[in-house]
């Protein structure tokens, strides 16, 4: 099952935010009308922070991700995570998802040195 596979996945890379102090909760939902405004049909997950209290919100899209492999799962995941980091700092959209991407693409390829 998909959820098993992203539940996996979080566990992995968990890590990353809960050894600084950050809590989390996933919220599986079918479809984006129980996900943040903006979210589109496509949008496999999103991430509200509370950056202040070290407290975050994973939505994640359980139809959209439905065909994901696993590597696209773990970088959603980290992806994800790595959106709390820079909560704090976050200023417009593209420039985030940039950042974001980028320490993603940085974190999931060390991972297999």
């Amino acid at each position: 099952m998909k959820k098993q596979r992203i539940q996996k996945a979080f566990k992995k890379w968990a890590w990353l935010v809960n050894g600084y102090g950050w809590q989390f909760t996933v919220k599986y939902v079918m479809g984006t009308e129980n996900m943040p405004d903006g979210c589109t049909a496509t949008t496999t997950a999103a991430t509200r922070s509370s950056w202040e209290y070290l407290e975050g919100f994973v939505y994640v899209n359980l139809i959209a991700c439905e065909d994901e492999p696993d590597d696209a799962i773990e970088r959603m995941v980290i992806h994800e995570l790595v959106h709390m980091i820079v909560s704090p700092v976050e200023t417009e959209a593209k420039e985030n998802e940039y950042v974001v991407t980028s320490l993603e693409r940085i974190i999931y390829g060390m991972r297999k040195q």
